[in-house]
């Protein structure tokens, strides 16, 4: 999916975690919505507002450490790096209206 980052403030840093491709960022959506957001490859999701990225859009099941209510579903947004066709790409604030909610 192409992604539009047009809302970036209420993401909570969480971990950043090494792997082969560099570094792995996690952040958490604001309360009341139950949200992942993974940054790969390096990329830091305060250098990405307004940009388009190529990302995958899905659930996860909330293990602990990386939701805020463990155990309960929430929307995993994976960035994979910066993408062109902002004419085509899809929200992020649209996204998360979608989210599970507390």
């Amino acid at each position: 999916m192409i992604l539009l980052l047009d809302q970036i403030d209420a993401w909570e840093h969480i971990s950043t975690l090494p792997t082969a491709d560099g570094e792995r960022r996690y952040y958490l959506a604001a309360a009341p919505m139950r949200a992942l957001l993974v940054c790969r490859a390096g990329l830091r999701l305060a250098n990405l507002r307004g940009q388009v990225v190529d990302a995958l859009v899905g659930w996860d099941r909330g293990d602990v450490g990386f939701a805020r209510m463990p155990g309960e579903r929430q929307t995993k947004i994976t960035i994979f790096g910066r993408a062109s066709g902002a004419s085509s790409a899809a929200r992020l604030s649209n996204v998360l209206k979608d989210a599970p909610r507390d």
